[in-house]
């Protein structure tokens, strides 16, 4: 062989090349889990879920890569299947806190293997379903609760449901027909078709990271019959205010979220809240009305003759709702040196309250102010309100809704128009919506036998005229100005005269002091002889499309009228249009001689306006008036529509209906 030829074979030869080894690479991390005493749980879904084997997830079964195994004495009950990783407890284990070691290994011979150690809690779950009640009327489709689950707990837990939630709610049993359970809200729902009847459903609340965990309450359901009065608070809550969600247009994002279906009030023990309302069944949730507390240091109605009111503004482009109230200095007592003009305004933690500027109380109650009342006009950049010095009664003051300084008093033309706080009475002052006027109730001088009647005066704070309205013989209460679809959006007055005749002028013009001037246009009285006396009037408007003024108020017999304490009445809704009259009776006291209807407001859900009132009860003819609950009774007049809808505020309308 050429020697050419024999290096070729050489370097023909193939030499081996050392390959690299797979490392192993076993990671067992330890979990913990809860499991319920006296049942059988499942505490942990699988060991291996956050566990790899060579970079991979760990996986179980004949197919999987990996296997597990219990190391050492696990507890009595406690146990592991090694075929899905799960570790389970028998209803035999005692509550407790415990250590479980498990090992983990790949399928390797020989198995590499790593052990981890995980926490085991046993307890005694502590479910809580609360039964929870609700109102409907008959014909009207509504939701009767808003969530069964509000006041229950899971494992000392406020109940939540839905995704990311800690409960689960469905039915127990068989529920009536037209009645639902929402179970993603906890809404129950009834149907126009429900006949009238009381009914009781049953409900499993179960916790969602134990669903074998699970409890039952029974919740009662009520549909009543339409224009029947409906209990909406078993509490006693006077002198409420309801938010600019009356008009049945709920807004879901206003007031930083916490909507526009709300009313407001305060109890005896300084407590100024704001509950929230189903704008379609008019239902409160929850029915005791305690949803937010917007201040702890309120006077209560009754100390200086009016509670909180509501004021509006649009703000950051949707409109803000406000609270203006008397308030004392916190910390201090609740009497009349302590006293002063305040508002509270929605914050994102709630609600941040004030004194208006410069009216904080100071020592020996110099500067002391009380009942405030804003000009509740949606519109207003910042609301305004007026309040009164109890040192200068004769003295009316108004400023903005806010912190900035300026306080302004405007000498009134009657002293006696605001000295009625005094006697613990609620004024009868109030705004002409969207502009800087009042209308108010005060007296004469005498005429010339000596007589001296209540008449409307109204009154420009920009300009400081005053303007004396009515002059008939009479004495007159309440009075409300406001532009009214009837009379074209021309400005109306409307006013009791002599508690018998609601009288509504209509503007003829304007004076040479600018002033307006009113002429007659209507009167209504009580179309029912056996109750002809007539109070608490409050106009507000709805539209079915076509737009209505209407007038809800009190009816008195000659026998309750002439009582010196509080007596019995029925309650009715009348319109003031001249020329296709209503005066409808809703409750009439002849039907309920031993009831008392207070405290009348409005509502308008999306079925319609319905009136809200304290319903008093007395034992006999004879006894006195026992404070009751809260009810509401349909009006009747319609589901809202159109285009006054989302324009009625307390004591008028917003103007372009």
């Amino acid at each position: 062989m050429r020697r050419s030829q024999l290096c070729t074979l050489v370097l023909a030869v193939a030499i081996p090349i050392a390959m690299p080894v797979r490392s192993q690479s076993i990671h067992a991390t330890p979990e913990s889990g809860t499991a319920d005493a006296g049942m059988a749980s499942k505490a942990i879904v699988s060991v291996t879920a956050n566990d790899t084997v060579n970079g991979e997830p760990a996986t179980l079964g004949t197919s999987g890569n990996a296997t597990v195994a219990k190391v050492g004495t696990w507890p009595s009950g406690v146990a592991l299947n090694k075929s899905n990783g799960a570790i389970t407890t028998a209803t035999s284990t005692q509550a407790g806190a415990y250590t479980v070691r498990y090992r983990l290994c790949d399928k390797n011979v020989p198995a590499n293997c790593a052990a981890a150690t995980d926490g085991l809690t046993v307890i005694v779950a502590s479910l809580v379903a609360a039964p929870d009640a609700g109102t409907a009327v008959t014909g009207i489709a509504a939701t009767v609760i808003a969530n069964v689950a509000a006041n229950d707990t899971i494992n000392g837990a406020v109940a939540r449901l839905g995704p990311g939630g800690n409960a689960s709610v469905a039915k127990a049993g068989k529920w009536p027909t037209g009645i639902a359970l929402d179970p993603l809200a906890g809404s129950v729902s009834t149907t126009a078709f429900v006949p009238t009847a009381t009914y009781s459903i049953a409900y499993r609340l179960c916790d969602m990271n134990r669903p074998s965990s699970c409890t039952t309450a029974t919740d009662t359901v009520a549909v009543a019959p339409a224009s029947t009065e409906v209990q909406a608070s078993s509490l006693t809550m006077v002198d409420i205010e309801f938010d600019w969600g009356r008009d049945g247009v709920y807004c879901a994002t206003c007031n930083l979220g916490q909507g526009n279906a709300r009313f407001n009030w305060s109890d005896q023990e300084g407590n100024l809240w704001v509950g929230h309302v189903d704008p379609s069944s008019g239902a409160f949730t929850p029915a005791a009305g305690n949803s937010e507390l917007a201040d702890s240091s309120a006077f209560y109605y009754s100390v200086f003759g009016n509670g909180p009111e509501w004021a509006f503004s649009t703000q950051d482009g949707q409109i803000i709702s406000q609270l203006v109230y008397t308030r004392y200095t916190p910390g201090t007592s609740a009497v009349a040196a302590n006293a002063g003009a305040a508002f509270a305004t929605p914050v994102a933690s709630g609600w941040s309250a004030n004194f208006f500027p410069g009216t904080a109380p100071v020592s020996g109650g110099a500067n002391a102010t009380v009942n405030p009342l804003a000009s509740q006009c949606n519109t207003d950049p910042v609301a305004y309100a007026y309040f009164y010095g109890l040192a200068d009664p004769q003295n009316l003051y108004w400023e903005p809704v806010s912190t900035a300084p300026g306080t302004t008093p405007a000498l009134t033309p009657f002293a006696g128009a605001y000295n009625v706080h005094r006697n613990a009475q609620k004024p009868s002052i109030r705004w002409v919506p969207c502009t800087h006027q009042l209308v108010y109730v005060a007296p004469t001088p005498p005429d010339p036998l000596g007589v001296i009647y209540q008449q409307v005066f109204w009154y420009d704070t920009d300009s400081g005229v005053s303007q004396q309205l009515t002059f008939e013989p009479a004495n007159h209460a309440e009075a409300f100005m406001f532009q009214a679809p009837e009379f074209g959006d021309a400005y109306v007055l409307v006013t009791l005269s002599n508690s018998v005749q609601i009288e509504i002028y209509g503007q003829a013009g304007f004076g040479d002091n600018g002033a307006p001037n009113f002429q007659l246009a209507n009167q209504v009285v009580s179309t029912d002889a056996a109750e002809p006396f007539i109070g608490g009037i409050e106009p507000f408007i709805n539209c079915t499309p076509t737009c209505q003024t209407y007038l809800f108020m009190e009816l008195r017999s000659l026998s309750s009228q002439q009582s010196s304490g509080l007596s019995a009445n029925g309650v009715a809704v009348a319109n003031i249009s001249p020329t296709q009259p209503l005066f409808n009776i809703l409750a009439p006291q002849a039907a309920t001689p031993n009831i008392q209807r207070i405290d009348l407001e409005y509502y308008i859900t999306a079925h319609g306006p319905y009136l809200y009132y304290d319903r008093n009860t007395a034992s006999s003819a004879t006894s006195r008036f026992a404070w009751g609950n809260r009810y509401y009774i349909d009006m009747q007049l319609g589901a809202p529509s159109g285009p006054c809808v989302g324009s009625s505020a307390e004591g008028g309308m917003l103007p372009g209906c």
